[in-house]
């Protein structure tokens, strides 16, 4: 192991007899300097700026992470917001208790929904409307094929008293988007989890599964249940088959 000394008067007249004897080969001058210690360090230093430089990310790198990122978080279901104007269609199922007996109800759905109004059609599997029923500020309308219109102040006594049965329409407006309501009427966003259970206005709901297609997770499969004093246990199972917004 050569002995090096950290003297810079020592170093200074090798490179002073190159500068003098221009016909000092190269395979010379590297031999002479090899085991300088100041040669060793420089090196390593020139070669990890080098490094360092060639690792710096470019603007399209951060780019495209920052899309990547964007692209994660739409497929995760985290970028959805509440819609004040909805389109929805879909199968519902109700199962409710009327006379002692268990009855059932399957047909397709049609909701829309704006800020003053609510809008359900039921519809027949053979595609003939069933009923159509409408709720805004002014009461609850109900609207069955070849009868005349009934009429409340709430879609849900209306449908107790005329059908039997009960649907949480004011509720609805917001569980069918994947949201609650806080005790300050604030929207809080169900976590786009399947098999996700709470409860709401005394309903239990379970979110059974969601869809992501359109990049931002909306549900796909609701059911509700409740024991309700009048109708015995109700349970809908609501599948959504489109979603549209404007």
């Amino acid at each position: 192991m050569p002995n090096y000394k950290m003297n810079i008067n020592n170093t200074t007249p090798c490179i002073s007899n190159k500068i003098k004897n221009p016909h000092t080969n190269k395979a010379g001058f590297v031999n002479q300097y090899r085991y300088s210690p100041f040669f060793i360090i420089g090196t390593i230093l020139l070669a990890t700026q080098f490094s360092a430089c060639s690792s710096l990310p470019t603007a399209a790198t951060i780019n495209q992470h920052q899309t990547d990122q964007s692209k994660q978080s739409n497929q995760a279901g985290t970028t959805r917001r509440y819609q004040e104007q909805l389109q929805l269609s879909g199968r519902l199922t109700i199962r409710y208790t009327q006379n002692d007996k268990e009855q059932s109800i399957t047909a397709n759905f049609e909701w829309q929904q704006n800020p003053s109004n609510t809008e359900i059609t039921l519809i027949s599997p053979t595609g003939q409307i069933v009923a159509k029923i409408e709720q805004n500020a002014s009461g609850a309308r109900l609207q069955q094929a070849n009868q005349p219109p009934h009429y409340a102040a709430n879609m849900e006594a209306l449908l107790r008293s005329q059908l039997g049965w009960s649907l949480p329409v004011a509720g609805l407006r917001d569980w069918l988007q994947g949201y609650t309501k806080n005790a300050d009427q604030s929207y809080r966003a169900v976590p786009p989890e399947d098999d996700a259970r709470l409860e709401a206005d005394d309903w239990q709901l379970r979110y059974a599964s969601w869809a992501r297609e359109t990049g931002a997770a909306h549900p796909k499969r609701i059911d509700l249940y409740r024991n309700d004093s009048q109708a015995g246990e109700i349970a809908i199972k609501i599948l959504i088959d489109q979603w549209t917004t404007p």
